[in-house]
Parts: C-alpha cells; structure tokens; sequence
C-alpha cells in the first residue's frame, strides 16, 4: 500500500475530510493536496502535521523499545536532523554510510539536506530501512501504520 492509500486510510479511520486537511496543512487549492496524493510526494513536514492533525504521532522506532517522535513543533524548532541524527549516533552510523545508501554521489548533498532539515517521506522512509527501524504513525488507541520502502512511490490510487 502506498503512502497516499495510509494517509487516506488514516482520513477515514478519522472520519476527516480531504478540504480539511487542505486547510490544515495550508495550501492554497485542493489540487495541491490531489497532486501529493497523486505523485505520493509528501515531505517530512507534511507527514508530521498530518500526524498532528490526526491526533496520531509520527516516530521512529528501534529495537521495539526506543521511540523517536517527530512533532510539529520539531518542525517550527528545526530539531528534526537532530533527531535524525541522533538516530544515526544511536546505531552506530556514519553520515556517509547513510549516504552511500540513498545513493547520494556525494556526501555534500546529506549535508545540505542536513542544513536546511529538508526532507522528504521517502527520505524519512529510506532513513528508517537503513537504521533497521520502522517509520509509524500511531493512533490514539495505540494502532501502528508502518511506512516501509514498499510504500514508495507505488502507484498510488
């Protein structure tokens, strides 16, 4: 399933509407939200304040016991890449390990994705496969919907 089809679902699930979310997360049309839908191209602040907006939490979790959420003030605070890499130091990895993987020619371009705390879903997602994490949203009553590389830019309905 696609990272469109679990936010969808999540929307249902929370009996929430697309023009809500349109709102919440800012955008001047409805078409911006069809076109993330459409191209699966939600980035990190997206799924963070869809986390919000659905009363969920977005975080990655470790060895089943260590939680790393990703809050919308991490967003206003620009925490999130030190909690990525915070994430990295608790696994033992290097930057350019996690480069390497993303298939980055040069580390330069993590280091300003780094900078600017610039990233995508898929990048989220492609951090978690690395650290043998998983990417969830959890939901109040404690369901977890996992976004794993299977989710990425699959053709989304």
């Amino acid at each position: 399933m696609s990272v469109t089809n679990k936010i969808k679902a999540l929307m249902r699930m929370h009996g929430k509407k697309n023009f809500e979310l349109v709102e919440h997360l800012g955008l001047v049309r409805p078409q911006a939200l069809t076109n993330k839908y459409s191209r699966g191209s939600f980035s990190c602040e997206d799924l963070i304040r869809i986390a919000a907006f659905l009363d969920c939490e977005l975080a990655f979790i470790a060895l089943d016991t260590q939680k790393i959420t990703l809050e919308v003030s991490d967003i206003l605070e620009s925490r999130i890449t030190n909690k990525i890499k915070a994430l990295l130091q608790m696994h033992g990895k290097k930057n350019t390990e996690l480069a390497e993987y993303l298939g980055f020619a040069h580390q330069q371009t993590l280091i300003n994705k780094f900078k600017r705390g610039s990233f995508s879903a898929e990048d989220l997602i492609k951090f978690a496969a690395f650290l043998d994490c998983e990417l969830v949203f959890i939901t109040s009553d404690a369901q977890k919907i996992t976004l794993n590389t299977s989710d990425i830019r699959e053709n989304c309905d």
